[in-house]
């Protein structure tokens, strides 16, 4: 078996420090990782707003939501991350049969994730 990355290429304590340019140059010769994420399929949901008085009923501050965003979370998230660096992933989870579920299917697409290792619960388990 052949070492693809040499010792001699690695930094050993007794050596030094590797330039910027060095580390560049080997992490681009580890090539794309493949990486196999399993976990909780969720979105996070955030709301912006302004908030223009306070509840009567108790002190909760009422929110005039503006604007809305939908991301990946939970193992969503960490797919996404992991293709913004240059990973290969492949996500296996569970998403159940919502409109949250096409929204989670759609942001792996626009990431260009595969969805093969993901399985749609039966009705009644929410996304």
């Amino acid at each position: 078996m052949t070492d693809r990355y040499p010792r001699s290429r690695l930094l050993r304590s007794s050596e030094k420090s590797r330039t910027p340019a060095e580390l560049a140059h080997i992490l681009a010769e580890l090539g794309a990782p493949k990486v196999l994420v399993v976990g909780d399929m969720i979105l996070d949901r955030y709301v912006w707003g302004r908030v223009d008085r306070v509840s009567p009923e108790a002190p909760v501050p009422v929110l005039v939501a503006e604007r809305e965003e939908v991301r990946l979370g939970g193992a969503g998230s960490v797919i996404s991350n992991l293709k913004r660096l240059g990973a290969n992933v492949l996500p296996f989870g569970v998403l159940g049969l919502d409109a949250n579920a096409e929204v989670f299917r759609g942001r792996l697409k626009e990431l260009a994730v595969p969805a093969t290792g993901i399985v749609q619960a039966p009705e009644g388990r929410p996304t």
